[in-house]
């Protein structure tokens, strides 16, 4: 599933800010640090979820992780719920709403 989330990723080299871009019960594509590698290991943290796994591609900034156990259809559930409440305190219709008076030229900056 497509997420947008912020993200960790941890390996032998350092550890990383990052996008999670898609999570799936076996796998996750992220985008963020450099220097990635086919076949290393890599600890992807996101919200208060992890995942141990390996980096099976990647493709300028973007990785695919393949973890070595799949997660629980309640924590992929829960991190689609995460995704979409948007930012903490900042909900999106209200940023809807804001973007569209802008547009309009009723807030001005």
């Amino acid at each position: 599933m497509s997420v947008h989330l912020p993200a960790i990723v941890t390996t032998a080299e350092g550890t990383h800010q990052a996008v999670l871009l898609d999570l799936s019960l076996r796998g996750a594509r992220f985008q963020g640090g450099s220097g990635h590698q086919l076949g290393q290991r890599a600890i992807l943290q996101w919200h208060t979820y992890e995942a141990l796994g390996t980096i099976c591609w990647f493709e300028d900034a973007i990785c695919g992780l393949a973890f070595d156990a799949a997660l629980s259809i309640r924590d992929l559930l829960d991190t689609r719920n995460l995704d979409r409440a948007g930012p903490p305190g900042l909900k999106r219709e209200a940023v809807r709403r804001m973007a569209a008076a802008f547009v309009s030229g009723g807030v001005q900056l």
